[in-house]
């Protein structure tokens, strides 16, 4: 447990429970998680390869694993698949006002969207 604290720490980063669950994993698959999190960054590797459709726009973001697009009347937000939940697909919109719209940002973790606009 030990090894794993300072793992952690090294890396910054804390400890979470399963996804979707406070149940914690045990410390030797949590070890060897951190282990190949950290070496899929360090030599760009990916588990698996996956292309889906999304619309496109010129002003677009994506944060916390989340694709937001600015379209004619609305910004359209796709929730992006994940390697444990491939399946896992959500998607959304929030309208807008385009005569006065110039960009937006937004964090999913606050459930926070900015938008601004021409006064």
């Amino acid at each position: 447990m030990q090894k794993y604290i300072i793992d952690l720490y090294y890396f910054k980063m804390v400890q979470v429970g399963a996804y979707g669950t406070d149940v914690p994993l045990p410390v030797v698959a949590c070890r060897k998680r951190l282990t190949q999190y950290n070496a899929a960054w360090q030599n760009i590797q990916y588990k698996q390869k996956r292309t889906f459709h999304i619309p496109t726009s010129p002003v677009s973001r994506v944060v916390g694993g989340v694709y937001g697009a600015a379209r004619r009347n609305h910004i359209h937000f796709e929730r992006l698949p994940s390697a444990l939940h491939p399946d896992d697909v959500y998607s959304w919109s929030h309208p807008v006002d385009v005569t006065t719209f110039l960009d937006f940002t937004f964090c999913p973790e606050q459930d926070l969207l900015i938008t601004v606009h021409y006064k």
